[in-house]
């Protein structure tokens, strides 16, 4: 092993890692510190990710990015009971799942054969 890691597969990194930390938030009853780590977590990678959506063209997929931003940002929360936060958390994990698959589709054709 090289130790070299392949820039194509580091975009992906932000929003696999958000939708991973928001199904656990779902299947799972965490400490406070933990959705404030969420919510920094998620934003970032929402940003992140509609950039690149952005630079992809997919400018539909920017303004849903940039609305999940707003929902997660860590400086103006929403508050919302813990049933209402499971039901957004799944949908975002979704979400940025749907965005990884839209992306690896795009990038390479033949992964979707």
């Amino acid at each position: 092993m090289t130790g070299r890691v392949n820039s194509a597969s580091m975009r992906y990194w932000p929003p696999i890692t958000a939708a991973v930390l928001l199904v656990l938030a779902v299947l799972g009853r965490w400490p406070y510190g933990f959705y404030t780590l969420l919510r920094i977590v998620v934003c970032i990678a929402a940003i992140y990710t509609g950039i690149k959506t952005v630079k992809a063209g997919m400018i539909a997929w920017a303004w849903v990015m940039g609305a999940t931003a707003l929902l997660f940002n860590p400086l103006f929360s929403f508050h919302m009971r813990r049933s209402n936060w499971r039901i957004l958390d799944l949908l975002a994990a979704i979400l940025f799942a749907s965005c990884v698959a839209l992306f690896r589709s795009k990038t390479n054709p033949a992964a979707t054969r």
